[in-house]
């Protein structure tokens, strides 16, 4: 199945799914349709682009950093994603009606290297709430810590009987509804006794990121590796993703 990437979105969730862009090829208006975007969690990538069935690519991403949100028509698609001169294929990327698929590109070029798509559906949640997916892209992390422990408690609260989401790496949790406020975000490995490794400061990070005007938001928070191996004293990093279009990359103890 070839596909198109247009610049507009035409679902009863348009207005919660912002920043579309790529080439102006339509799949016609009668036509399902749902959100795409790729995450470059591959360290050493000078930039990450995926294709659908052949059809045109997406821009090419850094690492560490996500695409615009692109419209595709619903179906089944097996995705060539290129880096570096090099290029691999990732089978049954699902594209559905009211969703937004995230496909994450991990490993390394040199060694390595995959991708898995987590989805999030773009219906609106009520009112002061938002829609959060866990996500676990960090391959290099993932040979000694196979699973994350995450959590998400007021800042500066602790997580003694706070409670975890636990996320193998190459998947995402269920998305759930909480409210709109300020978090931090700390991840453990729950094989070692919870030993932290990372935690993205007491002073918090506000959920939904600023610069959107809607307010129906869908945020998915993915731990990366870290470019270079480790950067403030843990080897991932954390990108906020937001289905508006907005993005943040946090780093160990700098919130």
């Amino acid at each position: 199945m070839k596909t198109g990437l247009i610049p507009t979105f035409t679902l009863l969730a348009a207005a919660v799914l912002a920043g579309c862009g790529g080439s102006d090829v339509s799949v016609g208006n009668a036509s399902p349709a749902g959100g795409f975007r790729v995450v470059n969690g591959i360290p050493d990538s000078t930039g990450l682009s995926a294709s659908l069935g052949g059809g045109n690519a997406t821009e090419s991403t850094g690492f560490g950093a996500v695409s615009k949100n692109y419209v595709v028509a619903t179906g089944s698609y097996t995705a060539t994603l290129s880096s570096n001169a090099e290029s691999f294929q990732i089978a049954g990327v699902a594209i559905a009606e009211d969703q937004l698929t995230t496909l994450f590109g991990t490993g390394t070029i040199s060694g390595t290297h995959g991708g898995f798509t987590a989805q999030e559906s773009l219906v609106v949640p009520s009112t002061g709430q938002l829609r959060l997916q866990w996500a676990h892209a960090a391959y290099a992390e993932s040979q000694s810590v196979p699973q994350f422990a995450i959590y998400l408690i007021p800042p500066g609260s602790g997580i003694a009987g706070a409670t975890s989401t636990t996320v193998p790496f190459g998947t995402a949790s269920t998305a759930v509804t909480v409210a709109a406020g300020t978090y931090e975000i700390v991840i453990t490995d729950p094989n070692s006794g919870n030993k932290v490794v990372f935690d993205s400061g007491s002073k918090g990070v506000t959920l939904p990121l600023t610069g959107s005007s809607t307010s129906a938001y869908a945020i998915e928070i993915a731990a990366l590796d870290a470019s270079g191996g480790s950067k403030d004293g843990s080897a991932i990093s954390v990108l906020v993703l937001q289905n508006t279009g907005e993005s943040l990359p946090l780093f160990n103890g700098q919130n």
